[in-house]
């Protein structure tokens, strides 16, 4: 074939063609990376999947603590005390995980001892946040924390009838999810209860983009 160069946006084609575990730029910050069991990410056709398991209570003895009112969640020794900056579980990119189209917030172990109201959104990414800072320039919201979780708990967007019944799809089309590239995903408080440590607590969250990196 002699020494043919492949164009970049096709070799990203391929790679991209039933591959997993594609992003490996945008993962959890040093703020929160220790309550992230698992990040993966799994492309079927156009339909780029990115599945991230938290659990708070941390691993080999990190404290990940809520906050005393509407803050970031984060790795701390006590509340704001020696909290290690960026605490997003992820920086979304539309090139990489493709235009966000779903979102979906499993409880698979309810919180203990910290906050059990959580809030999960998609706000302006910002480095420097850490546990205690105030949430700022929110875009997304995928769980308000407007009441305590539940085990079995499921958090979903677009939000349609559960049954349908007031739904002509055909006719209606469900909405486009707002537009999250470069923005952080992050958990806050979303209560006003005493600091502490989190002693339990496991999500699932799955995102679903579509990729928009393809054509002639």
């Amino acid at each position: 074939m002699g020494n043919r160069r492949m164009g970049a946006q096709r070799l990203t084609a391929l790679m991209k063609r039933g591959a997993q575990g594609l992003d490996t730029s945008y993962q959890a910050g040093a703020g929160i990376k220790n309550a992230v069991v698992s990040h993966r990410m799994f492309k079927q056709g156009g339909v780029i999947e990115t599945q991230i398991l938290v659990d708070l209570q941390g691993k080999s003895g990190i404290e990940i603590w809520s906050c005393t009112n509407d803050d970031y969640v984060g790795e701390a020794t006590a509340d704001g005390t020696n909290a290690v900056a960026d605490v997003s579980l992820l920086k979304w990119e539309n090139d990489v995980h493709g235009v966000l189209f779903e979102a979906e917030i499993l409880c698979l172990e309810v919180p203990t001892a910290g906050a059990d109201d959580l809030q999960f959104s998609f706000d302006t990414y910002v480095a420097a946040h850490a546990q205690s800072t105030a949430v700022a320039n929110t875009a997304l919201l995928l769980a308000d924390g407007a009441a305590a979780f539940v085990l079995g708990d499921r958090h979903m967007i677009p939000v349609m009838d559960e049954d349908l019944d007031n739904a002509s799809p055909e006719v209606t089309a469900v909405p486009a999810v707002t537009d999250v590239d470069t923005k952080g995903l992050y958990i806050s408080n979303g209560e006003t209860v005493t600091a502490a440590a989190f002693t339990a607590g496991k999500f699932l969250i799955t995102l679903r983009g579509y990729d928009n990196q393809w054509g002639w």
